[in-house]
C-alpha cells in the first residue's frame, strides 16, 4: 500500500467529494486537502470513506500536483481520474510534491535536486542451525492444480503464509529489513514459509528513480530466501505497472535469468492496479500476458497477476483469465475496513469458476489511516483461506511508529532488524504477536 492514497482526485466541480473521516465538509477547506480518489459512492464507502454530495470542488485549472504522470498534460490527467490536488499549498506543503502548470505543451523540471543513488551497508548475518524441514525441501516447485496451488514434485496442496517486507525505496523506513538476517531470523518461525519482497517502483526512490539499489535489496532478500529454504515472492510493487512495460519486462528478465531456476522464486507482476475508469481487466491482464511472455522461455514458476482495484476482484480475472498455465490471481483485503461482503463474495465466486487465489497482501487493520485491529475479521477470512486453502502474505514487516503504518507493522520502534527477536515477544506490536500466532497454526 502507499500513503498517497490520501492525495485529492480531481472531480467535476460542484458535484461530490471522498473524504475520510466521520463529517462531511467543504473539499476546498479540508486541510490538508489529501484524500481518497473515488469515482462514485459505492467505491467511496466500501472503503471506509465518506462520500460527500453537493459539495464546492474546484474546476481543474489547468494546473495539478502531478507525480505519477511526468509526460502527461494536467488537463488530461485530471479528466482521466489521476490523482492531482486542487492548490499550490496543497501540493507543495502538505504533501511535498511539484506544482506543475500547464501552459501549451507542459515542460516538468523537478524542484529539488536528483536523489544521489544510496549505497547498501552490509548487515550483519544472523546464522541458525535448521530446527525443521525447509518449506521448500519439502513441497518443491509450485505449480497450480484447479483452484489450489499444488507441489509439482507431489501434486499435494500447499498452502503458504507468511509477511510482506515494506516498500523498498530508498528513505521510506522500511529497507532496514531487506537483509540476510532478516530473513534467516523469519525462517525461524513456526509455521512460515513465504517471505514478499515488496520493491516500489514508480514512487519516489523506488525502481524507476533507483533501479540498481531497488534491485539489489530483492537480491538480498531472495538469495537468503533460497539459503534458508522457504518462498519468496519477487513483487513488482506497483499501482499503475502498463504505464512502464519496458521497466517491467526488463526487471523481470533479470530475476528470471537469475532465480528463476529456484522452486523457492514466485512473481508478482502487478501489485495492486488502482482504480481508474480506463484501467480495466483487460488492459491489466495484456500488461501481465507481454511480462509472462519475457518470463515463460527463462522460468515455469509460479506468478500472482494482481486484479483490479487494488485486487479486489479476482473473480472478473477469473471469468477471462490469463493465457498461462502457472498463475494465480491476487485478493488484497484490509480486516479493519467495512465492506468486505463485496470482496469476500469476489473471492468465493472466482474459486466457483476455477480460479486459484492467492492472498499477497493483507492486514488486520486500515492502510494508511488509524483505525482498531478486528480480529473478528480477520478470523473470518483466516477461515475463507483455509476452506481454500489459499495462500497468504500479511502487511507487514516493519517497526513504523507513525499513524500511518503503526496498527500494521509486526515490531515495535527501535526493534534490530535483523534479529534474533525476543521468544517473549517483547520485540512485537499486538498485530504482530497476532500475526506470528497466526502462522503458527501452519507450522507441521
Amino acid at each position: 500500500m502507499r500513503w498517497w492514497w490520501l492525495l485529492v482526485a480531481a472531480r467535476v466541480a460542484g458535484q461530490a467529494c471522498c473524504r475520510s473521516g466521520t463529517t462531511c465538509a467543504t473539499c476546498a477547506d479540508i486541510a490538508p486537502l489529501c484524500e481518497f480518489g473515488a469515482a462514485n459512492a459505492t467505491e467511496c464507502t466500501s472503503v471506509g470513506y465518506v462520500w460527500c454530495e453537493g459539495v464546492d470542488v474546484p474546476e481543474p485549472s489547468g494546473e495539478c500536483c502531478d507525480f505519477v504522470d511526468p509526460d502527461g498534460l494536467c488537463g488530461t490527467f485530471v479528466a482521466e481520474g489521476g490523482y492531482c490536488t486542487y492548490s499550490q499549498k496543497c501540493c507543495e506543503e502538505d504533501c511535498g510534491l511539484s506544482w506543475y502548470k500547464n501552459e501549451g505543451t507542459p515542460t516538468y523540471a523537478p524542484t529539488a535536486a536528483p536523489i544521489a543513488a544510496p549505497t547498501i551497508t552490509p548487515m550483519p548475518t544472523a546464522t541458525f542451525a535448521p530446527t525443521r524441514l525447509a518449506p521448500v525441501e519439502k513441497w518443491g516447485a509450485l505449480r497450480v492444480d484447479g483452484t489450489r496451488i499444488a507441489s509439482n514434485a507431489t501434486g499435494a496442496p500447499v498452502q503458504l503464509a507468511g509477511v510482506s517486507l515494506y516498500w523498498s525505496n530508498f528513505g521510506w523506513e522500511g529497507e532496514d529489513f531487506y537483509t540476510a538476517g532478516t530473513i534467516a531470523s523469519l525462517a525461524q518461525w513456526p509455521g512460515l514459509s513465504v517471505v514478499r519482497a515488496a520493491m516500489g517502483v514508480e514512487d519516489e526512490s523506488g525502481y524507476l528513480d533507483l533501479p540498481d539499489y531497488n534491485k539489489r535489496l530483492v537480491e538480498i532478500v531472495v538469495e537468503a530466501a533460497i539459503e534458508n529454504g522457504i518462498y519468496v515472492i519477487i513483487d513488482w510493487h506497483s499501482h499503475e505497472a502498463e504505464n512502464y512495460p519496458e521497466a517491467a519486462k526488463n526487471f523481470f528478465a533479470e530475476m528470471a535469468t537469475a532465480y528463476g531456476g529456484y522452486p523457492n522464486v514466485i512473481f508478482e507482476i502487478y501489485n495492486e492496479p488502482e482504480p481508474l475508469e480506463n484501467r480495466t481487466w483487460e488492459v491489466i491482464k495484456a500488461h501481465c500476458e507481454d511480462v509472462l511472455a519475457v518470463i515463460r522461455p527463462i522460468s515455469d514458476n509460479l506468478a500472482i497477476v494482481g486484479t483490479r482495484r487494488w485486487g479486489q476482484y479476482p473473480n472478473e480475472s477469473a471469468a477471462d483469465p490469463v493465457d498461462d498455465v502457472n498463475v494465480a490471481y491476487s485478493v488484497h483485503f484490509y480486516a479493519g475496513w467495512e465492506g468486505h461482503d463485496d470482496i469476500k463474495d469476489a473471492v468465493h465466486e472466482a474459486v466457483e469458476l476455477g480460479a486459484p487465489i492467492f492472498a499477497s497482501e493483507w492486514g488486520q487493520g486500515c492502510p494508511h489511516i488509524a483505525c482498531d485491529l478486528d480480529r473478528n475479521n480477520t478470523e473470518s477470512w483466516i477461515g475463507i483461506m483455509d476452506d481454500y486453502q489459499i495462500s497468504w502474505v500479511n502487511w507487514v514487516l516493519n517497526d513504523k511508529s507513525d499513524v500511518i503504518d503503526d496498527t500494521l507493522s509486526i515490531f515495535l520502534p527501535g526493534v534490530d532488524p535483523v534479529g534474533p527477536w525476543d521468544d517473549d515477544d517483547a520485540d512485537y506490536t499486538d498485530a504482530g504477536k497476532y500475526t506470528k500466532s497466526l502462522i503458527a497454526r501452519y507450522a507441521t
